[in-house]
């Protein structure tokens, strides 16, 4: 059954991991198996031969260890697919950054994501490394932009630390608490900006 959302959440039916390398590749992954329909993307071609590879490493562990069905994996495969322009993804609700850790790189994105993603597109940055605060004033709407950050072994630590800045909105914050739930992760919420784990 369906979680109950408060006033003014709404449920993540789709969503874009922008980034398809390791860790981006295994999110969109645990997005997809757990029924929500993903898009990743890249600009590099070979980056989804690699991704192909770890789906191939956690379509073995869901069978092995969560006793996904051959059903259950059809299905992840099925609400997955790429994408190698940006406008490609426009359409998700939810945007995981998950590109290396560099910050004029970052920059690029966001500032190219704030004239192509509809205003109420929720964006997340994935970052260890960087804290909501140093990119928000990039992204166009700050209010709808946070930290969504995943443990690098991600099936077996299932969890994903969220983190606002001071003026991420408290829905927006809410929605995506609840959307790393529906994901299989457990929340660690945040109160106060800080990068590392």
């Amino acid at each position: 059954m369906k979680n109950i959302y408060l006033s003014g959440m709404k449920s993540i039916s789709k969503v874009a991991v922008l980034g398809a390398g390791v860790l981006g590749s295994r999110i969109a992954f645990q997005v997809a198996a757990n029924g929500i329909d993903v898009i990743l993307y890249d600009v590099d071609s070979e980056s989804f031969g690699r991704a192909s590879q770890i789906f191939g490493w956690m379509e073995q562990y869901y069978a092995d260890r969560l006793n996904a069905s051959p059903a259950d994996i059809e299905d992840a495969y099925n609400r997955l697919s790429y994408a190698f322009e940006l406008e490609e993804v426009m359409g998700a609700e939810l945007l995981i950054e998950s590109i290396p850790e560099n910050l004029e790189m970052k920059k690029e994105l966001y500032l190219r994501l704030a004239g192509l993603a509809d205003i109420d597109t929720i964006l997340a940055t994935n970052s260890a490394t960087f804290v909501p605060s140093q990119l928000m004033e990039y992204t166009g709407r700050p209010e709808r932009f946070l930290a969504l950050h995943f443990a690098n072994l991600l099936v077996q630590l299932n969890t994903a630390e969220v983190r606002g800045s001071p003026k991420t909105e408290p829905d927006v914050y809410a929605t995506v608490v609840q959307f790393a739930r529906d994901i299989n992760m457990v929340p660690i919420e945040m109160r106060k900006e800080k990068d590392g784990y």
